[in-house]
């Protein structure tokens, strides 16, 4: 029978590779938690892309009586194809603007404006398109 004295009988080098060992795997455990925790909250797993935005002045003027004339100017573009600018007409029975009217324009890049003429009781509306996909932009 061994003595208690060589069981409990051994080398100081053996004794510190468990506690080193055991401070490793909650060091690696604790980043690879972190890791997860910042995916999900960052939202870097996610696969879906940034929607498309785009900035634009709209400035009114009266043209006539009856009629206004919009001027849709951009000023920031990003994701964005083109933009179309044209009136809504409300009313069933649309008077031609007298001289060279335009209910629609469309706008590719920044610094590009048009002008849309309308009748002064409709809106005007600008449509986004990216992908083929539109999207109303006011």
């Amino acid at each position: 029978m061994k003595s208690k004295r060589q069981i409990d009988d051994r080398d100081e080098g053996e004794r510190a590779v468990s506690p080193v060992i055991g401070v490793i795997l909650m060091v690696a455990i604790t980043v690879i938690l972190a890791a997860v925790i910042a995916a999900f909250v960052l939202d870097l797993g996610s696969s879906t892309s940034s929607s498309p935005q785009a900035g634009f002045t709209v400035n009114d003027e009266s043209a006539s009586t009856g009629y206004t004339e919009y001027t849709v100017q951009i000023s920031s573009i990003e994701r964005l194809d083109s933009m179309t600018v044209s009136c809504d007409d409300t009313d069933t029975t649309d008077a031609s603007y007298p001289g060279s009217a335009t209910d629609e324009v469309t706008l590719n890049s920044v610094g590009d404006d048009g002008t849309v003429t309308c009748e002064d009781d409709d809106d005007i509306t600008i449509i986004g398109t990216y992908d083929g996909n539109e999207a109303v932009m006011n």
